[in-house]
C-alpha cells in the first residue's frame, strides 16, 4: 500500500488554482452579490489526491489526480452523485492544478458544471483542429456511488463503459512539447473504491474563485466563463483508501493522511 500526501486537500476542487492559466479574483462566499441565474449545491462528501500510473505522464512530469466526491443533497439542481477530477504536476517544482473532468449522475448539474468551467480542460470548444474537448460525463447512480455514514465517506465507481478522460493541447499544460497533437495523453479511469475517515480536528473555509480570460504570451486569449464559484464548507481533516484493481503496484492501492471528509458544504455557482 503505497502512501501519498493529498496537494490542497483542504480546498474542494472547485477552488482549484489554473498557475499561470488564468487569473482570479477573490471574496468571501457570503458577501457575493447573487444575481439571476445563480445556482446552490447542498452536499457532503470527501477530497483526497492520488497518483496516476506512472504510465501517464507529459514528458517526464507524473501526474496526480485530486478527487472531489460529493453527494449532491438538494439545492437549484436535484440531487446525484458527483466526481470533480484535478490534474496536478509540478511546474518548477510547485504543484500545479488544473480542472480535468467531471461524472456526475445529475445531468442538470452536468449542464450547470458545464456553463461554469467552459473554457477549462473540463470543456473546451473549437480546440485546435476543430473538436470539442468534452471531459463531463453522466452515468447512472449504479456507476457512480458517494455515501457519507457518520463521519466517514465511501465512494463506488464503476463503469459499464469506458470513459476516456484527455487533455487538450498547450497551453494548458506548462512546457508541453510544442507543437503537440490536438487532444493528447489519454487515460482510462477505471472501477475504483475510495474510503475517507475522520482522524483529526475540524476544518472550516469559505472562498470564491472567478474564471477570467487570460492571455498567455505566444497562445490566443484562453476566454474562460466569467463565472465565479463560491464554496462554504464544514468538516475534518480525515484518511483515505483508494484501491483500483485495474492498475498496477504500487498505484493500486494508495492511503493519504491528509485527505477531508465535508459534513456539511454549499457551492454557489454565480453567472457573469
Amino acid at each position: 500500500m503505497k502512501k501519498i500526501a493529498a496537494f490542497g486537500a483542504v480546498l474542494t476542487i472547485f477552488l482549484v488554482t489554473f498557475a499561470s492559466a488564468s487569473t482570479f479574483s477573490v471574496v468571501l462566499g457570503k458577501d457575493v452579490n447573487v444575481p439571476e441565474g445563480t445556482n446552490i449545491f447542498y452536499w457532503s462528501g470527501a477530497n483526497t489526491t492520488i497518483n496516476a500510473p506512472s504510465s501517464f505522464k507529459i514528458g517526464s512530469s507524473s501526474v496526480n489526480i485530486s478527487i472531489l466526491a460529493f453527494d449532491n443533497e438538494g439545492g437549484s439542481v436535484g440531487t446525484g452523485d458527483t466526481l470533480l477530477l484535478t490534474a496536478i504536476v509540478l511546474v518548477s517544482g510547485k504543484p500545479t492544478s488544473f480542472p480535468w473532468a467531471i461524472i456526475t449522475t445529475n445531468e442538470e448539474a452536468a449542464v450547470v458544471q458545464k456553463q461554469a468551467f467552459m473554457g477549462t480542460p473540463v470543456y473546451i470548444t473549437n480546440t485546435v483542429g476543430g473538436a470539442d474537448l468534452n471531459n463531463i460525463f453522466v452515468v447512472t447512480k449504479q456507476q457512480l456511488s458517494v455515501s457519507r455514514h457518520g463521519n466517514s465517506v465511501t465512494v463506488d465507481f464503476n463503469p459499464t463503459s469506458t470513459i476516456t478522460l484527455k487533455f487538450p493541447n498547450t497551453p494548458w499544460w506548462p512546457k508541453a512539447p510544442s507543437p503537440i497533437p490536438n487532444l493528447l495523453y489519454p487515460l482510462v479511469l477505471p472501477a475504483f473504491h475510495l474510503t475517507v475517515e475522520k482522524y483529526g480536528g475540524s476544518i472550516h473555509a469559505e472562498q470564491s474563485r472567478t474564471f477570467t480570460t487570460t492571455t498567455i504570451t505566444g497562445y490566443p486569449p484562453i476566454v474562460l466563463s466569467g463565472y465565479t464559484i463560491a464554496s462554504e464548507t464544514m468538516g475534518f481533516y480525515a484518511d483515505a483508501t483508494f484501491t483500483c484493481p485495474s492498475w498496477s503496484a504500487p498505484v493500486n492501492e494508495q492511503t493519504a493522511s491528509n485527505a477531508m471528509v465535508t459534513m456539511h458544504g454549499i457551492n454557489t455557482i454565480i453567472p457573469p
